[in-house]
């Protein structure tokens, strides 16, 4: 019967004791008195009380003079330590949690508040490191997302420092969710068309083409590269253009002027991969141009006939 009695006091005491350790501290805390409060920690230290509520404690005895970092940083490092160490707990430490309302959700609300303070830390130094590191240590803050996105814009400063379309090319493939992506492909694009286009040769607008098929600055070189093939005013080098930029804005131009370059003969357009409306229109001109026409002036207006009379073309005004 003794050693029974022995043996249930001696499975009760350490409970009591780690009872009224964590009581004791908390009731400091609450009256303000920080020396006091820390003696109790280390007593418990002593004792080697190791539990979710002295890790909890000492978690908000760092936050009380929290413009130290490093207390910033061992507070959360006990909070963490407490919130891994909640689930191990004892029925009897749990009893003595609940009454002083340390729970998971107290637990939250401190790495809350530590997460809030970290930050403006972070965003004092404002450097790609601090907001990485944050990002990894912190990464159920609600400020997760700014730090991301601070971190993308400093890197993107770089890359316009830099200011190369290599440069912004390798920010966009790093950071193709970044907030600056559409200003880096803005800069690359442009950069990487006044390089590869410098010595204003056709061999390097048609190969800037091949290379960047959907640049924006598409149309513009489409246009040079059909003024090179104007220069000779040959067929083959008109077709040559609509073959090869077959959805070109300047396909239009191109057509007319093959037409004009084939002395307005029909038949070698006709053959040309070319939309539908595009042959009509353009068969309609040159059944026009094989007719001999004549101009009269009539109601302040010229109009066109053949020299039957027949009616050709609509009238022209004079203003």
């Amino acid at each position: 019967m003794t050693r029974a009695l022995i043996y249930i006091l001696l499975i009760i005491s350490p409970s009591l004791s780690y009872s009224q350790s964590v009581k004791k501290a908390y009731k400091l805390y609450e009256k303000g008195d920080v020396i006091k409060f820390r003696e109790s920690l280390e007593k418990m230290d002593e004792k080697a009380i190791e539990s979710a509520g002295k890790f909890y404690l000492y978690s908000i005895f760092y936050l009380i003079d929290n413009q130290i970092r490093d207390n910033v940083d061992s507070s959360f490092f006990f909070i963490n330590k407490s919130k891994e160490s909640y689930p191990e707990v004892t029925e009897k430490e749990m009893e003595t949690l609940q009454e002083l309302n340390i729970t998971r959700e107290s637990l939250d609300s401190v790495l809350s508040i530590i997460d809030s303070i970290e930050y403006n830390f972070v965003l004092d130094e404002n450097t790609i490191e601090e907001y990485r590191r944050y990002m990894q240590d912190h990464s159920s803050s609600k400020f997760y997302v700014s730090a991301m996105e601070n971190w993308h814009s400093l890197e993107f400063n770089n890359s316009s420092l830099i200011n190369t379309w290599m440069s912004y090319k390798k920010f966009m493939e790093s950071f193709p969710d970044s907030r600056e992506y559409n200003m880096a492909k803005s800069r690359y694009e442009e950069l990487i068309f006044l390089d590869k286009t410098a010595d204003m040769r056709l061999s390097s607008y048609e190969l800037f083409l091949e290379n960047n098929p959907t640049t924006p600055y598409r149309d513009s070189v489409e246009y040079m590269i059909l003024k090179y093939y104007s220069i000779l005013n040959t067929p083959d080098n008109y077709k040559k253009f609509i073959n090869k930029y077959l959805k070109s804005t300047h396909k239009r131009l191109a057509v007319n002027l093959l037409y004009h370059s084939l002395n307005r003969e029909f038949s070698e357009v006709s053959d040309l991969p070319l939309p539908r409306d595009l042959i009509d229109s353009l068969e309609i001109i040159s059944s026009k141009d094989k007719q001999e026409i004549i101009g009269v002036y009539e109601n302040k207006g010229v109009s066109f006939s053949d020299v039957d009379g027949k009616f050709v073309l609509s009238g022209i005004s004079k203003n």
